[in-house]
């Protein structure tokens, strides 16, 4: 029962607006929340970019105890961008920015809670 209760409440939004750096999250990832805001940090560092009209997407994936992915990533929504090059160009991008910042440095603890179970993370990303 833990599984499927955990991947219904596990839906977490990562926003770009804080001031941090991935690695000042990095060094309390101890919540769900903190993996989000870890990856979309960590996601921009590596050169993921808004575009001038934003973005909008969620991305459905497991990890292990250890902070590694399970499989490949599943993006399961992604508003419509009207450019349809822009859009070519960027789901290549999210996916690259998503490898360089795995293994995601979670705590022991919230590893186990975490291990298995999908995750649904919603990036927001303001236009540039």
């Amino acid at each position: 029962m833990r599984g499927p209760l955990l991947a219904a409440i596990v839906v977490c939004t990562a926003f770009l607006v804080s001031a941090a750096t991935a690695a000042e999250i990095e060094s309390r990832i101890v919540t769900v929340q903190d993996v989000g805001r870890y990856l979309g940090r960590c996601m921009h560092e590596h050169g993921l970019q808004a575009g001038r009209e934003g973005r909008d997407v969620t991305v459905r994936m497991s990890l292990r105890r250890d902070g590694t992915l399970i499989g490949q990533p599943r993006i399961t929504y992604l508003r419509p961008i009207s450019d349809p090059e822009e859009q070519k160009r960027f789901l290549p991008s999210l996916l690259l920015a998503l490898k360089a910042c795995l293994p995601v440095p979670i705590e022991p603890g919230l590893g186990s809670v975490l291990a298995g179970d999908p995750l649904a993370i919603r990036f927001l990303y303001d236009p540039d």
